[in-house]
């Protein structure tokens, strides 16, 4: 694994087989340190999404040409991800934290509020570029959609990751109250009512 990589993505890039925080071509090795199989990282990202009043949870999405492959995390005592599970497809056709990104309309000095809500921090590694952001609550722009996505992406996650479930039942409830009626591309954000007490 690369030296310069965070301490906290150590787990999930063992998790992906992965030798570095990167895109490109990663080499699988047995424990005598033969060839297994290649990796292609066409781009791998790893989010936090921390609300004030619940544990945080984390994301890790690594897109190959086969599709896209997900691992979720719980905050340990210490700080750090615990990985909960094994990589798995999430069985998503379109990646909408990348489409965000994508739009390069994230509008950093807009609108938000640093009372209790939720922090996001989110670092992508593609070719040729690394993006690491850090924001909490936004209210409007660019950073609103990808908040948002980032939810989205994190109830995809929840199917098969267990551990995750209270802080997106959190995430649920916090949505609907801040700005349920826009979610990504203007659509609602999503609300299960089983969850959401009266």
């Amino acid at each position: 694994m690369d030296s310069s990589a965070p301490r906290r993505y150590a787990d999930f890039l063992a998790a992906f087989n992965l030798e570095w925080f990167g895109a490109g071509r990663h080499i699988v090795r047995d424990e005598r340190g033969w060839r297994i199989r290649d990796i292609r990282a066409e781009y791998l990202w790893i989010a936090t999404i921390r609300p004030s009043f619940c544990s945080p949870c984390f994301l890790a999405l690594l897109k190959t040409p086969d599709g896209f492959q997900g691992v979720g995390a719980i905050e340990g005592t210490d700080g750090l991800p615990i990985v909960v599970g094994e990589p798995v497809d999430i069985g998503m056709a379109e990646d909408p934290v990348f489409e965000c990104l994508e739009e390069n309309r994230l509008e950093v000095f807009g609108g938000g509020i640093s009372l209790d809500g939720v922090g996001y921090t989110l670092s992508v590694r593609s070719f040729g570029s690394e993006l690491d952001i850090a924001f909490s609550n936004p209210t409007t722009g660019g950073l609103s959609r990808l908040a948002e996505a980032l939810w989205c992406v994190a109830e995809r996650f929840e199917t098969h990751f267990p551990a995750l479930h209270e802080v997106i039942s959190y995430g649920l409830e916090y949505r609907y109250i801040n700005n349920g009626e826009q979610g990504v591309g203007g659509q609602p954000a999503t609300r299960r009512e089983s969850e959401i007490e009266s």
